[in-house]
């Protein structure tokens, strides 16, 4: 779906004072890409180790980097 508004984005045409605006938004639509990856697959691990992390006390630490590794990658990306 991204790649076909880049390149509907692409064919219009776009006045030269306009195209810093377009090469903008197009980098924000593939870093929230990758950043919705990223997070799917860091929360897939999560999730499927929260319910042996939640009776095994000692693994919540685990858990707590993951959570931290998270808010890395978001503030890498955005902040």
């Amino acid at each position: 779906m991204a790649d076909d508004l880049m390149k509907k984005a692409r064919n219009r045409r776009v006045a030269p004072s306009q195209e810093h605006e377009v090469v903008l938004t197009q980098k924000i639509v593939n870093d929230a890409i990758a950043c919705n990856a990223q997070l799917a697959r860091i929360l897939q691990v999560t999730f499927e180790d929260f319910a042996a992390d939640i009776k095994d006390p000692d693994s919540l630490m685990n858990l707590k980097i993951q959570s931290q590794a998270v808010w890395g990658f978001l503030e890498q990306r955005w902040l």
